[in-house]
């Protein structure tokens, strides 16, 4: 009874010191979050769209603004009609702005230790989770824009999970470092489940 062996205390002294093989089993080559010996899980990430992906909508919206507004001026005569015509750029101006608000502050993104959690509404709302050991795949596509600006939009694909096949984090700033992370904790996670298998 003394000789039998306790898998949390193996697997805790094997984190403890990476440099050492505990029961024959290697260390992993990369350093995990303490909860990969079972702690609490941790938050690692928090993050939302950023507002510099709606750059282009911003500045298209602006420069047709502009140019509608000087066509109108030059070629008509103040009145209740340029009136009218401003509000409505102006009504128009706010739903654009306000779909964009909406898209920014109606979603909020986690990575945590273990999972990826997806927050979506502002009054109601609706969380999406996915645990990280059941990614496969990790794409990162970066338009012309996206690289100017620093961002990116990471697709997360899942094929054993049926709710949540693939998750796009769209306009994502630091876009490497993020899915570097995901990345490190599913391998984290399915090492640690690979361990809990074997013993």
């Amino acid at each position: 009874m003394g000789s039998e062996s306790n898998p949390a205390k193996v697997e805790q002294t094997s984190a403890a010191d990476p440099g050492k093989a505990a029961s024959g089993i290697q260390a992993p080559s990369f350093t995990a979050p303490a909860d990969a010996t079972g702690g609490a899980e941790q938050e690692l990430w928090i993050g939302r769209t950023s507002w510099k992906h709606f750059t282009g909508r911003i500045t298209f919206w602006l420069v047709v603004n502009i140019v509608a507004a000087t066509l109108l001026i030059s070629n008509r005569p103040l009145g209740n009609a340029l009136q009218w015509t401003l509000i409505v750029f102006g009504v128009m101006t706010l739903v654009v702005f306000g779909s964009i608000l909406w898209s920014v502050l109606s979603q909020r993104l986690k990575v945590t230790s273990q999972r990826l959690i997806i927050e979506r509404g502002i009054l109601s709302q609706t969380i999406d989770q996915l645990e990280l050991m059941r990614v496969d795949d990790l794409r990162i596509h970066k338009s012309l824009m996206d690289r100017l600006l620093g961002l990116g939009t990471i697709e997360i694909i899942s094929t054993t999970d049926a709710t949540h096949p693939e998750i796009r984090m769209v306009g994502i700033e630091s876009p490497d470092d993020v899915g570097e992370l995901v990345r490190a904790r599913m391998r984290a996670m399915r090492q640690r489940a690979m361990f809990i298998e074997n013993v």
